[in-house]
């Protein structure tokens, strides 16, 4: 008997006529339990796909199951399984957080409401602005208001478009130490990110999309595997020597930093005489990581 999956898009194109493909055959199944993370660069396609996966677009062609049930002909089955934090932000700014909070559990038909909304709330450490307005939080806030308006009801998917993003390093821990329980209790998560070491941590496995297109997909380990064995030495400076290009792939991370993704250990010494006699000193050697196994992917940088 075949496993129904959390989710699973057969060859999924959608055209925003007279504008280019903005997704085109994607096919991806996310299993019951795991964390999916959907890289890719802006415009990539990533929100455009979330958006069909909820219902919210219709697909040109192809076919998306959530749970078993077509986002197109069943979504009246889909929504109650699903919980979203778009990117973009879509909050009532005169509500309270408590207050928007219990007016999406009522829409939602959650049980016990005043249970689950304090529920929401701790998890996402919104205890304390409970009671603000919301358009007097930080977008910070916003974001993890968000995040509590998609986990209120406990639903089985949480389908989160860059969930963290712009929240300090502590909250972000915490919206991490979140998702990883989320999950263990059965629950699936598909999220986009920007951020390659989130990706490392929490996804299972990943689909990386480029020009609307799926290009990769595995687990982390599988996608570093692409330039595994090699070594990054990182310059913290925009480097024009056009004799490093002999001992590997060079990759310029915005204007302040060089990569030089070389295969041979026993090339190190020659680079290092390059840079020094360059009066280059600032750099680090390193082993490689998803952000340059994307970079190698893509051919690009990832533009947060």
């Amino acid at each position: 008997m075949v496993s129904v999956k959390a989710i699973e898009a057969r060859n999924i194109t959608k055209i925003y006529k007279p504008s280019p493909v903005a997704n085109k055959d994607i096919c991806i199944s996310v299993e019951k339990g795991e964390i999916f993370g959907f890289l890719g660069s802006n415009g990539a396609g990533k929100t455009t796909f979330i958006r069909q996966i909820t219902t919210e677009l219709l697909p040109t062609s192809g076919e998306i199951f959530v749970e078993g049930f077509n986002v197109v002909s069943e979504p009246e089955k889909v929504r109650p399984l699903i919980g979203v934090a778009p990117q973009e932000y879509g909050l009532y700014g005169h509500l309270t957080g408590r207050e928007m909070l219990r007016f999406f559990a009522i829409l939602k038909k959650v049980k016990i409401v005043k249970e689950m909304v304090n529920k929401s709330l701790q998890a996402c450490d919104l205890q304390q602005y409970s009671n603000t307005r919301i358009e007097r939080l930080s977008s910070g806030l916003r974001r993890r208001t968000l995040l509590a308006l998609a986990i209120i009801g406990e639903p089985e998917i949480l389908i989160l478009d860059e969930p963290t993003v712009g929240l300090d390093p502590v909250s972000k821990r915490s919206i991490w130490e979140y998702l990883l329980s989320y999950k263990q209790a059965g629950k699936t998560i598909f999220l986009t990110t920007h951020d390659m070491y989130e990706a490392d941590q929490l996804c299972d496995r990943l689909a990386i999309i480029h020009h609307g297109e799926i290009i990769a997909k595995g687990n982390p380990s599988t996608l570093k595997s692409f330039v595994r064995g090699k070594i990054k030495i990182v310059i913290n400076q925009r480097v024009n020597l056009p004799v490093l290009e002999k001992f590997g792939e060079i990759l310029r991370l915005k204007e302040d930093k060089t990569i030089l993704i070389i295969s041979q250990r026993d090339s190190i010494p020659n680079v290092v005489h390059i840079l020094v006699n360059n009066d280059i000193i600032d750099f680090s050697i390193n082993d490689t990581s998803l952000e340059e196994a994307f970079i190698h992917l893509t051919g690009e940088m990832f533009n947060a």
